[in-house]
C-alpha cells in the first residue's frame, strides 16, 4: 500500500442486500481456508471494517473475522468496476487540494459537538478544496441514480480524463498505528461506485485546541490499490428492537424520583 505524505501544518432492507449478505457468508468457508499473504487469492464477497471513534472499540475479534482480500476484488464484485492503480495521476493537484483544506481548517478551526462529527465537517471542506483545485467534486452518484453522502466512497472527483473516489478521514494522531477498526464497505443495492477509477483515502490528524475547535496537523494520501480487508459478520438490534412496545421484551422500568426544590429560604 502507497502511503504519500502530502503536507502538513502545525498548529495556527432489501432482498438484494439479504441476498448479497448469504453469497459473502458462504465465502467464509473460502475464506477460512486461504492463508493471508502477499498473493491472497481473491475471495468473492464484501469485507466489512467497522469504524472507530477516539472512544475506542475493540480490535476485531478473530473468532469473527477471516482471512484478508483485496479490496480491489471486493469493489469489483460489489460493483463490477475495476479499482486501477494510481501511480501519481493528478497528484500535483490532489496535492494542492489538501493543502487548502489545512489552510481552511487551520484558519478558524473545526467545530463539532462530538468528535464523531469532525470527519463531516472535514469531508465538505476538502470536497470544496478539490474543486478550487480544477476537480469536478461531488457526492457520489449511486446506480440508481441518485447522489447518496453515506457510505463509501465519500466524494467521486474528475479532472482532466482522470477518475477518483475519494474517503475522507480523520485520526487523533496518537491513534495512527492502533488496530482499531476505521475503514468499512458495507454491500447495497445503491452501491455508490459507478465506475472504474482511482481509489484513495485522504487522511487528517486533528487535533482539539483549548477554544473546543479541532485543527488538522498534517495530510495523507492513501492509494488503495494493494489495500487488503477482512470480513466481520455480526447480528445486531436497534433501540426500538430493545425497548419498543411493539418488541414487549422491557420487564420493568423504574422512574427516578423526583428532586425536591430546595426553599431558597432554608
Amino acid at each position: 500500500m502507497t502511503v504519500s505524505k502530502f503536507g502538513s501544518i502545525q498548529r495556527p432492507e432489501s432482498d438484494g442486500i439479504v441476498k448479497k449478505m448469504v453469497m459473502f457468508a458462504a465465502s467464509l468457508a473460502l475464506a477460512a481456508t486461504v492463508p493471508l499473504s502477499s498473493e491472497t487469492p481473491e475471495v468473492p464477497g464484501s469485507m466489512e471494517m467497522r469504524p472507530e471513534t477516539d472512544e475506542g472499540q475493540r480490535a476485531p475479534d478473530d473468532s469473527l473475522t477471516r482471512a484478508a482480500t483485496a479490496f480491489r476484488n471486493v469493489i469489483h464484485e460489489l460493483s463490477g468496476y475495476s479499482v486501477l492503480d494510481w501511480n501519481g495521476e493528478e497528484s500535483a493537484h490532489l496535492l494542492r487540494a489538501a493543502e487548502i483544506a489545512l489552510m481552511h481548517m487551520n484558519r478558524e478551526g473545526v467545530e463539532a459537538r462530538r468528535v464523531n462529527e469532525v470527519g463531516n465537517a472535514v469531508e465538505a471542506v476538502f470536497r470544496d478544496a478539490l474543486r478550487e483545485s480544477g476537480f469536478q467534486a461531488e457526492i457520489p452518484t449511486t446506480s440508481a441514480g441518485r447522489r447518496k453522502a453515506t457510505g463509501y466512497p465519500d466524494i467521486q472527483a474528475h479532472r482532466a480524463g482522470a477518475d477518483f473516489y475519494i474517503e475522507v478521514k480523520t485520526y487523533n494522531l496518537k491513534n495512527r498505528l492502533t488496530t482499531l477498526r476505521s475503514f468499512y464497505v458495507s454491500p447495497s443495492d445503491e452501491f455508490k461506485v459507478t465506475r472504474d477509477a482511482f481509489h484513495l483515502v485522504v487522511a487528517f490528524a486533528m487535533e482539539q485546541g483549548e477554544d473546543g475547535k479541532y485543527r488538522a496537523l498534517s495530510a495523507e494520501w492513501v492509494n488503495l490499490f494493494e489495500l487488503k480487508i477482512r470480513l466481520k459478520l455480526e447480528y445486531n438490534a436497534s433501540n426500538r428492537d430493545l425497548y419498543g412496545d411493539e418488541a414487549g421484551l422491557v420487564a420493568h422500568a423504574l422512574e427516578a424520583p423526583v428532586r425536591e426544590k430546595e426553599d431558597p429560604k432554608d
